[in-house]
């Protein structure tokens, strides 16, 4: 059996990068770690990396020509494991 240690990240898409950043950043003393732009042919866009603590952190996209679904679901989730 593999023992999970935690979580490592999770990525999700957003339509609005500096709202989500915000909300972390106020309510849960979060920090942005990096920002970059995403490129085409994926492109236009946005992504981030939010530190929310304990190593784990918040990875968002935002796409400009992408409009995600709301349905609250986790598009991706990391966790770190250790060996036995």
């Amino acid at each position: 059996m593999v023992d999970i240690s935690g979580i490592n990240h999770i990525a999700f898409l957003t339509s609005d990068l500096d709202r989500l950043t915000g909300f972390y950043e106020e309510l849960f003393g979060a920090r942005k770690v990096v920002e970059l732009p995403i490129p085409e042919p994926e492109g236009p866009g946005r992504h981030a990396l939010i530190a929310v603590g304990a190593g784990a952190t918040l990875h968002v996209f935002e796409f400009a020509k992408i409009r995600p679904r709301l349905s609250g679901r986790c598009s991706s989730a990391v966790a770190s494991i250790t060996s036995p």
